[in-house]
């Protein structure tokens, strides 16, 4: 009995090992590898899968399997959005004002109760009054437009071109009557030949002796170009959609500015004498003077600023200030001439009353300058890509020359052409060109629309 035990004993383990071995020991013969699989998404299922359907989708999510939503290895990666709206443009109606003119030394008088002795115009008299000059002189208010483009390149900051022209002008005049009423009369100072008191007249019309008139034209044309680089500062997609941007580049501003001085006088009475290039000549005679004062203002430089922009209830507001630096070209022109016209002679000699030989010409200068400017708009979005805006603009510029400042009261006559005094080619030391210079300041509303594309 004990040997049958210990017979089943050995039985068991000889078992035992013989299931070890198989478990345990390598196979001889190689086995080839097979190649990983691409990770693919959980709702990927092979072409011979096999099974009902849905039996794969219905089990849970490897640990390492990718989102559901992610692109497998056979399909294309969507690409970016495409950048809208890289093209601005705008257009402004302008009407600004500006600062007045300085005409001091343009006098153009009248007087109610006339005497060829002791009434005729000159101020101090009985009765003579400041018809036109010896202050400001408006053109009234200036009309003009001005255009915006701009560009958003992809990988530069954006840029933008602006410019604007204004303009006005406006002619103040007075005719007598065919009697010679009433008596308009342009004031001087006479240096040479010398009198007592110096202040002297050129009459343009006298009750019974001598009708004419007077004209005074004046013109502005302002313009101005910028190109603007725009980096980006700051800038927020929330629901007041703040932006904050640099701006800098060059800057050109010019301004021309014309005025026109013209008289004339007939003689209507065969006692009155009217005189011309040195001689005197009676009825039906007239003489016409004319003095042309031009001044051209051209800035050339740089300038740096920034804008912002926010919403507002319905409404964007944007605001801008900037400041240009650079040289301003500054020129002045005077020029004149007087002519007779009559039945014996037609005649024109250079020089009029206030432009003769003594300040003839052109004279040019250079001066350092700076432009602050400022501006603000409300903006209204109709569409998404089309707005409508009103604003104010405001601009300054620290010297300019002007045409009114140019002129100089005090006359050597000799070098008049249509005074009894006067000298063929004989020059004077005034009225002189003594290049007056002033600060110059603008503004006024804007209404534009702009589109985006």
């Amino acid at each position: 009995m004990k040997r049958g035990w210990i017979a089943v004993a050995l039985l068991a383990v000889l078992l035992e090992c013989k299931l070890a071995l198989a478990q345990y020991l390598v196979p001889a013969q190689s086995v080839e590898q097979m190649p990983e699989p691409l990770p693919q998404s959980p709702s990927y299922v092979p072409p011979d899968a096999a099974g009902p359907a849905g039996a794969i989708a219905n089990q849970p999510p490897a640990p390492l399997s990718l989102p559901s939503d992610s692109p497998t290895a056979w399909e294309d990666i969507p690409p970016p959005p495409r950048v809208l709206n890289r093209f601005f443009f705008g257009a402004d109606y302008l009407r600004w004002w500006m600062k007045k003119d300085q005409h001091r030394d343009l006098l153009f008088t009248t007087n109610g109760i006339t005497n060829p002795a002791t009434n005729f115009g000159a101020l101090g008299q009985s009765a003579t009054v400041r018809e036109f000059g010896g202050d400001e002189f408006s053109t009234g208010h200036l009309n003009g437009v001005r255009v915006t483009l701009g560009y958003v390149p992809e990988t530069f900051y954006p840029i933008e071109l602006s410019g604007f022209w204004v303009e006005t002008g406006k002619t103040y005049a007075r005719n007598s009557g065919g009697g010679g009423f009433p008596l308009v009369a342009r004031s001087i100072f006479q240096i040479q030949p010398p009198i007592t008191p110096p202040e002297v007249v050129f009459v343009t019309s006298f009750p019974d002796f001598a009708a004419g008139g007077w004209a005074v034209d004046g013109n502005t044309n302002f313009y101005s170009a910028e190109f603007n680089f725009l980096p980006n500062l700051y800038n927020t997609l929330d629901t007041n959609a703040r932006t904050v941007d640099l701006q800098f580049g060059p800057r050109f501003v010019l301004m021309n500015e014309s005025l026109d001085v013209l008289q004339f006088t007939g003689a209507i009475s065969p006692q009155t004498l009217v005189n011309f290039g040195g001689n005197s000549f009676t009825q039906p005679h007239t003489i016409f003077a004319s003095d042309n004062f031009f001044t051209r203002n051209a800035f050339y430089g740089g300038q740096f600023g920034c804008r912002t922009s926010f919403s507002l209830w319905h409404v964007n507001v944007q605001l801008k200030g900037n400041i240009a630096v650079g040289y301003t070209e500054q020129v002045v022109n005077i020029s004149g001439r007087s002519t007779i016209v009559g039945p014996s002679i037609t005649q024109t000699q250079f020089g009029g009353i206030q432009a003769v030989a003594s300040n003839f010409g052109r004279v040019q200068r250079e001066k350092i300058t700076f432009i602050p400017e400022f501006a603000f708009n409300l903006e209204y979005p109709l569409f998404n890509s089309f707005r409508l805006y009103v604003g104010y603009h405001f601009l300054y510029w620290s010297s300019v020359v002007r045409p009114g400042e140019q002129f100089d009261r005090v006359v050597d006559v000799r070098q008049v052409p249509t005074d009894a005094a006067f000298q063929p080619n004989f020059v004077g030391s005034r009225p002189g060109n003594f290049f007056r210079r002033s600060s110059l300041w603008l503004h006024g509303l804007n209404l534009g629309a702009a589109f985006t594309f």
